[in-house]
């Protein structure tokens, strides 16, 4: 600009600009502000913030106990597990500085593991991307696929050796069968791993929440549900809702099996962010919410839907490098199946939905929901390098329930260097029958897993608040031939018991070893091996678990309440 513009004879019109630019930077930052704290204020909190609304007691078990997962995306420092702690006595504070660290690191790296799969000789590659169209043909980044739907095109073709690769960053929604044996699910490109929900839709976006005539705090979602919600989850987590769950009694009255209130509609739904879901009948889900409307009050919702994410059809299959959650039943589910491999996965927010109503002569109706599952018999069965968080049941299992006419073995199982936290179990098994049939467990490997938390977080609304444990046999035969191997595991606090093994006799339980023991003090240790005592965690469990699970060199630390 010349400088003749700045002259005298300019010098109003430079006046009128410069205020006229104030006003503007004025305005300007004066929304900036507003913008900034109205994202606050919707949802209560800044993004990772952890402030209350109206009193929710629905909050995740980090809230409610200051122990949150640091666990991301963002570089964590590694921080090495610490030593020459056996026989102390910390304060929480002190157990998370000390334990927390090293664990979170552990998060970060599974979180940011490279993609290494490639195609089997003469296998064949397809690419799924939210940039995809479905008119594609999947063969490659450019020509991928939109959404899991399109993989119904390629059926056909796909063989043993093929890789379908799913696009890092992208969000599918919906449910995946991986039924054509040999074939590997992957991730390919930068950024998050590519991850599949088994909610159908942002529900801060997608329908409306309309208040109810019968109260101004429960507001009905305009779209309706079959499937069972198992939970509602806000804001990617940073709160969810508690179900209403209703118990029948002899003489006739329902109660909220979770408050224990009498509970006969939706009407009676009284505490914040409980929701009730007549999946039975109209479908309709209604949820108490103070403050105003979900949809302004949160960014995201999303429901549990009563889905497996990955229902495992076929042997030989290997995911890898996804993120899998919110499904109502389970993330990955297998029956009796061969070679099943899960590889630096992600699960969140997995279960709670209904299971059932009135089995194991219950008179309310059984929610259920693990993180991996094979029901049935397995060889070669692997997971590694997976983080687990929120699971209504079961982080890892294998298990199956026979009268005998069906044996099942169980054998090459390996789960190895895994972060499990915030789940009922981080691994339960368990196998029904006699001893003398050809029903049993073989080559088991439990190892260098991290596992944190058993009994908070989403289970803490079950009803059955006294059956979590980090392992978990329940009292089922669990016949044992050659090794079984629990080693150089951190079992880090339980509200119930760190561990359970338990079996028809001593010699069928797992051989522990090495492993690390973070528990309050005086609280539980576990169960003996035939399941009739309860041990506490006191001065005495160093001699325990050498007699209960022959763990001759343990590391214990004790917390105080």
């Amino acid at each position: 600009m010349s400088n003749k513009f700045f002259s005298r004879k300019n010098a109003p019109v430079i006046a009128l600009v410069s205020v006229s630019l104030a006003i503007v930077i004025a305005l300007v930052s004066v929304l900036t502000v507003f913008l900034v704290k109205s994202g606050k204020d919707k949802g209560g909190s800044s993004s990772n913030g952890n402030s209350d609304i109206s009193g929710n007691n629905s909050s995740t078990q980090g809230e409610d106990n200051g122990l949150l997962n640091k666990g991301s995306y963002e570089k964590v420092p590694y921080v090495p597990m610490p030593t020459g702690l056996n026989g102390k006595t910390l304060s929480e504070s002190e157990m998370l500085s000390k334990y927390r660290g090293y664990t979170d690191w552990r998060i970060y790296t599974i979180r940011t593991t490279k993609d290494e799969i490639k195609p089997a000789a003469g296998g064949t590659a397809y690419y799924l991307s939210n940039r995809g169209s479905s008119r594609n043909d999947g063969s490659s980044p450019e020509k991928a696929f939109k959404n899991l739907n399109d993989l119904g095109k390629i059926k056909s073709k796909l063989k043993a050796g093929d890789v379908i690769y799913l696009e890092r960053g992208s969000i599918f929604r919906g449910q995946l069968v991986a039924d054509v044996e040999g074939v590997t699910y992957a991730a390919y490109g930068e950024g998050k791993k590519p991850t599949i929900y088994a909610s159908p839709g942002n529900a801060a976006e997608r329908g409306e929440w309309k208040q109810t005539k019968e109260n101004k705090n429960i507001y009905r979602y305009s779209i309706a549900f079959k499937d069972d919600i198992g939970t509602i989850v806000f804001n990617e987590g940073e709160k969810h809702a508690i179900k209403c769950i209703i118990r029948t009694e002899a003489d006739g009255k329902t109660y909220n099996n979770t408050t224990g209130k009498e509970f006969e509609t939706y009407a009676d739904l009284d505490e914040n962010l409980h929701f009730y879901h007549d999946y039975s009948g109209s479908g309709a889900l209604y949820l108490y919410c103070k403050g105003g409307n979900p949809a302004d009050l949160f960014d995201s919702i999303e429901f549990n839907v009563k889905k497996h994410i990955i229902s495992v059809k076929a042997d030989n299959i290997h995911i890898d490098n996804l993120c899998l959650k919110y499904g109502g039943a389970h993330g990955i589910a297998g029956g009796t199946r061969s070679g099943l491999t899960v590889t630096n996965c992600e699960f969140q927010w997995i279960g709670g939905s209904i299971q059932a109503e009135g089995i194991f002569g219950r008179n309310y109706a059984t929610r259920y929901g693990n993180a991996v599952e094979i029901y049935g018999g397995c060889n070669g069965y692997k997971i590694s390098n997976c983080y687990f968080n929120q699971v209504y049941d079961a982080a890892t299992t294998f298990q199956y329930s026979t009268d005998g006419s069906s044996d099942k073995v169980m054998q090459n199982v390996d789960i190895s260097d895994n972060v499990m936290e915030n789940c009922n179990y981080s691994f339960e098994y368990f196998l029904s029958g006699g001893l003398e049939t050809t029903s049993y467990m073989k080559d088991i490997k439990i190892k260098n897993n991290l596992m944190w938390y058993a009994g908070y977080g989403l289970c803490e609304q079950r009803p059955d608040k006294t059956q979590d444990a980090h392992i978990k046999s329940w009292n089922h035969t669990n016949a044992r031939q050659g090794t079984f191997q629990i080693t150089d595991n951190l079992f880090a606090i339980a509200r119930n018991d760190l561990v359970q093994s338990n079996a028809r006799t001593g010699s069928h339980s797992p051989d522990y070893s090495n492993n690390t023991y973070i528990q309050f003090k005086g609280g539980n240790l576990g169960t003996s091996r035939d399941a009739t005592l309860k041990v506490e965690f006191g001065n005495m469990v160093a001699q325990m678990l050498l007699d209960m699970l022959g763990d001759a060199e343990p590391t214990i630390v004790y917390v105080k309440k």
